[in-house]
């Protein structure tokens, strides 16, 4: 198992949501799931999410998708995301 840490900035938080919501299908077919979704306190649109996924290759097939990549675009992602493989050491 590993965790993706994923870090972007929105246009609107109340619009990127339900975009991000709607996602859950295409992410659980990667085997890919929310752990923590985060806001930044002094920029609620600082969005920051802690995903646990089975391998860094389901990962990689998952954000290599373009209708991610166009879903982010239409729900206002308005930064380059910031994405961290992760493994659990402890």
């Amino acid at each position: 198992m590993v965790y993706i840490y994923l870090r972007h900035k929105v246009r609107d938080f109340d619009t990127w949501k339900p975009f991000f919501d709607n996602d859950y299908a295409s992410r659980r077919n990667y085997g890919i799931e929310v752990k923590k979704l985060f806001r930044s306190v002094s920029d609620r649109n600082d969005v920051h999410v802690l995903f646990s996924a089975p391998s860094e290759d389901s990962v990689r097939q998952m954000i290599s998708r373009q209708e991610l990549k166009d879903l982010m675009k239409n729900a206002g992602v308005v930064s380059e995301p910031e994405i961290n493989i992760l493994e659990l050491t402890l």
